[in-house]
């Protein structure tokens, strides 16, 4: 009977071992903030659930300073982040290109100035191309600002932009996210810097004037990150694969999935 047991538990433990490496079952916790999840890498998420409905997924939205908490206390296997973290100890993957623009409530008068610059719907698409023209911060510095508060690092990123313009911003009011601050925008209370995906699919040209600006602080790269050294299970791998591929893709790079490098 005990080597019936032994045989019985082996024979469990490999159906067990087979369901994991196909991907069979499984789970996967992934920290994003809400503009990563909802606009830079909810296709990809879609998609995983489609190609992988027995993997239980877990997206959890917070700012990045919680997401690599979670990470660390091993509560995340994944995080998605535009924020540099230490490659002695994260993997990471590049995922997504953005680019933070300012953000101005259509009746302001300084539009009137700048109206050649101003973004379209067919230039914020090219965003990324030297052919569009930006402006310079600087130029917009009598304006009162909406900024995201200090525990967003898209503060972090802003603050730069306004040092290297030479200006400290009239702060008209702090928020806790990004998405937030466009409310206030419509109703004319200050302008923003927000990445462009946040707007880019909106009918945007109704209430705002957007600007490209002339700023190598501007653009920003997103990553999925894991913790060094830590297992990859066989989610986070079909994850990754996904993900890298998707954006290996927007690039029309063909070397996809496992190929991948961290870098």
């Amino acid at each position: 009977k005990s080597i019936e047991a032994v045989n019985e538990l082996e024979e469990r433990l490999q159906g067990i071992t087979y369901k994991l490496q196909t991907v069979q079952t499984g789970h996967l916790s992934l920290c994003a903030s809400n503009i990563s999840a909802d606009y830079c890498v909810a296709e990809t998420i879609a998609a995983f659930i489609t190609k992988y409905p027995n993997i239980s997924l877990n997206v959890i939205s917070v700012n990045t300073i919680s997401s690599k908490q979670m990470l660390d206390s091993r509560e995340a296997d994944l995080i998605i982040t535009t924020r540099p973290l230490d490659n002695r100890e994260y993997e990471k993957f590049p995922i997504f290109k953005e680019m933070m623009i300012l953000i101005v409530p259509q009746k302001m008068e300084i539009n009137e100035k700048f109206k050649e610059l101003a973004l379209t719907k067919k230039t914020i698409k090219d965003i990324f191309s030297p052919s569009v023209a930006g402006v310079s911060l600087s130029d917009f510095r009598e304006l009162p600002f909406i900024l995201s508060n200090n525990r967003n690092y898209l503060r972090s990123c802003t603050d730069m932009l306004f040092r290297e313009a030479h200006f400290n911003p009239t702060v008209a009011l702090e928020v806790e996210e990004a998405m937030i601050t466009l409310n206030f925008v419509r109703y004319g209370i200050g302008a923003t810097i927000v990445n462009h995906q946040l707007v880019e699919r909106t009918d945007f040209e109704d209430h705002f004037c957007l600007y490209k600006l002339n700023s190598d602080y501007s653009q920003r790269t997103g990553y999925v990150c894991y913790r060094a050294g830590t297992y990859v299970t066989p989610a986070m791998e079909k994850f990754l694969e996904l993900i890298t591929a998707s954006y290996a893709a927007s690039r029309g790079n063909k070397k996809t999935g496992s190929g991948a490098v961290p870098v």
